[in-house]
This record gives C-alpha cells, sequence and structure tokens, in this order.
C-alpha cells in the first residue's frame, strides 16, 4: 500500500506542476498578444504607389506627397514617374503599382484583355495638337496624309477619329505613328520627323515657344482621361482610396490657394518645365478629379466597340471603380 500511496503523491505533485506550467505559458501568451496588438496600432499608414506622367492632372499628387497632404489623412503616396502614359499601364497591369494616369478607352481595352483594372475617375487632363512651324497648316482639315504623333486605342486616338471626319476625301488619310514617350514626341515635332503631335498642359508652353502652331485645343472636361487602380491590389470601396482621391482635391485647393508658392525643383525638373511661368502650371483648368457620367462612359464603349478593341459582348458594368 505504501508503494501506491507514494506513487499516487507524486502523480498528484506532477499534475500540479503541470498546471503552473501550463498557467505561466498562457499568460506569456496573453502578453505576447498584447504587445502584437500594441505593434499593430503603431504599423505605418497603408503606402499607395500613384505612377504619374508629366500632365497637369497628375501634378497634384505631386503636390499632395511633396507637401505631406496625405500624411494627416492616414495614408502615404509613393510615385513613380514615367513620360509614357502606356508604360504606366504596363506596371499597372502587372500588379506594381496602384493607381495610374489612363484613360477610359485603355481600360476598356485592357478589361478585355482580362486584366484586373478599372477606370477610378476623371481628371482634368489637358491637350493640345500642335503642328511644325515649318508647315504651312492653319487647320485641322489639312491634316490629310500628315503624321500625326500619339497613342493608339486611346483617348488621343478618339481625338483622331474627330480629326479624320473632318477631312475631305480626296485629301487623304491621316496617318498616326504611336510615339508613346510625351518628350520623344515633343523633339520629334520638332525637328519635323512629324507633322503634328498632341501635347499635354503645361508642357505646351515648351511647343509655344519654339514657334510650333496650336491647330486645336481639345476639352478636359469631357471625362475620358483620367486615372486607372489595379484591382487585385485594392479592393472595391477601399477606404484608403477614398482618401487617396480627397487629397488629390486638397492638393488641387492648395494649389489655387497658394499662386505664390513654388513647385519643387524635383518636380520642375521630372515634368522639364524649368523654363515655363509657374503661372501657367498653375492652370485655371485644374480640377476637382470627377467620376464620369453615363454619356461619356457610353460613348467610350460604342467607339471601342467600333475599333474593335472591346468585344460585342462587352458591357461597361464592370468598368469604373466603386468608391
Amino acid at each position: 500500500m505504501l508503494p501506491l500511496f507514494i506513487s499516487m503523491i507524486r502523480g498528484k505533485y506532477h499534475i500540479i506542476s503541470l498546471c503552473i506550467i501550463v498557467s505561466f505559458l498562457c499568460c506569456c501568451q496573453s502578453e505576447e498578444r498584447k504587445t502584437d496588438t500594441s505593434k499593430q496600432d503603431t504599423v505605418p499608414s497603408h503606402t499607395i504607389t500613384v505612377g504619374v506622367i508629366p500632365t497637369l492632372d497628375c501634378l497634384p499628387f505631386c503636390i499632395a506627397s511633396t507637401y505631406e497632404i496625405c500624411q494627416p489623412l492616414g495614408i502615404k503616396l509613393k510615385l513613380v514617374y514615367k513620360n509614357s502614359q502606356m508604360d504606366l499601364e504596363q506596371s499597372l497591369a502587372n500588379g506594381k503599382i496602384d493607381v495610374a494616369a489612363s484613360d477610359m478607352f485603355r481600360v476598356i481595352m485592357m478589361q478585355n484583355k482580362g486584366k484586373n483594372i478599372k477606370f477610378l475617375a476623371s481628371s482634368c487632363r489637358e491637350w493640345q495638337l500642335f503642328v511644325n512651324k515649318k508647315r504651312r497648316i492653319t487647320k485641322a482639315e489639312q491634316l490629310g496624309d500628315r503624321m500625326i504623333g500619339m497613342t493608339r486605342c486611346s483617348v488621343l486616338d478618339y481625338y483622331c477619329d474627330t480629326i479624320s471626319s473632318k477631312i475631305k476625301r480626296n485629301s487623304g488619310l491621316l496617318l498616326k505613328p504611336q510615339i508613346n514617350d510625351i518628350f520623344i514626341r515633343q523633339q520629334m515635332l520638332d525637328e519635323a520627323q512629324i507633322d503634328a503631335a498632341f501635347i499635354p498642359l503645361p508642357h505646351n508652353q515648351v511647343s509655344i515657344q519654339k514657334g510650333h502652331n496650336i491647330i486645336n485645343s481639345l476639352p478636359y472636361y469631357d471625362g475620358y482621361a483620367g486615372f486607372a487602380i489595379n484591382t487585385k491590389r485594392i479592393a472595391p470601396d477601399s477606404p484608403e482610396i477614398n482618401l487617396l482621391l480627397k487629397a488629390y482635391n486638397m492638393a488641387i485647393d492648395s494649389i489655387k490657394a497658394n499662386p505664390k508658392r513654388e513647385i519643387p525643383q524635383e518636380i520642375l525638373s521630372h515634368f522639364k518645365l524649368d523654363t515655363i511661368s509657374l503661372q501657367m502650371i498653375k492652370s485655371k483648368s485644374l480640377s476637382h478629379i470627377y467620376r464620369p457620367n453615363k454619356k461619356t462612359i457610353e460613348s467610350a464603349l460604342y467607339w471601342s466597340k467600333k475599333n474593335h478593341f472591346a468585344s460585342t459582348v462587352y458591357k461597361t458594368d464592370t468598368l469604373i471603380y466603386a468608391h
């Protein structure tokens, strides 16, 4: 009986010891969870990567980043600079950036290729059509058999179609070489390698300074141009994106409220705007970002199907990002 009694006592102490150890581990785990929660509270806010090109409507993102407009809103902004909208769209489609300058026609084309891209919002991107100063061309009707530097399946291609409709049948077709880089397009215009080119504000001031002729100013309020978003990286109705759009509009207000504030040299250098007055950069055409209307969407769909980069069964239900 004695050996059995001793064995029972030992077993009892083993159980007590085990309970103490388990309790200790639970306490440690609880403290660890508290520590993890504390760490989560101090984790930096989500960084949104935005791709920009040297166009007027991208400037507010640059200002929002430089003057820390985003920080009080709880978001961080990282900018990726490119000279070509197509280069940005490639990065966007490959999931390397969250948001990028684009247009509705390009988004429709990418969706028809199965890309996780949606149109985010319309902006104030404005283009002017310049003709080389050596050409005796004063109006769009004279552009038959002439080369216009542009980007295909884009808003610029759409504008080319509106110009083509004005050209007389015996004048020849409008020639549309694809030159995506804005600065290369400008250089080719300067060297008369092309007859005309679409140049965006505010870089249009360079073309004016060089003596090229404006034959067409294209509306910045039609809603086709704007920004696109990768929906695989950013979920629908993301609060960060609503804050990003708010920061954009706040930057617009800041630019207009502080006309004498200098634009940082980093932005001027990338946009190659060193010779352009700040007054021209801070154009009155700067406006808040907005959601495109139904008429604009239907028009973009019709033209995309007409030019065969949208399938006949494609609908615009998935075109616009929900926010």
